[in-house]
């Protein structure tokens, strides 16, 4: 038997800049949405992530160029060892550590092709 399930979530004051709102965006995704169709699903929030990346990484190898896939890829290794890094000393309160805001480099965005979904 099918059964729908609705989920919401709120982006609250979401900012005038176009950055900063994909910002707020993302993080209102990672934060809210993902964990509550994790657990509307009843699934492994920690699979569903992994493989979010991956159906993502498929897009973006089908969306881009080469050279900006490869970027993005650099951009996301980064953010992994500096996840880790955090995740092992959280204390260091390290100011130079990469962050999320650190990966805004917007040189693959013009390399995107007309393909969409």
């Amino acid at each position: 038997m099918a059964r729908d399930c609705k989920i919401e979530f709120l982006i609250q004051n979401p900012p005038d800049d176009p950055h900063a709102r994909t910002e707020k965006l993302v993080e209102t995704l990672i934060d809210q949405l993902i964990p509550r169709i994790a657990e509307t699903m009843d699934i492994n929030e920690d699979e569903l992530v992994a493989r979010l990346m991956v159906e993502l990484a498929h897009v973006i190898g089908v969306t881009h160029t080469p050279d900006s896939a490869l970027s993005m890829i650099a951009m996301l290794s980064d953010a992994m060892v500096s996840g880790q890094q955090a995740v092992l000393d959280p204390e260091s309160g390290d100011d130079e550590a990469a962050g999320p805001s650190d990966y805004d480099n917007e040189d693959w965005i013009d390399q995107c092709s007309s393909v969409r979904h």
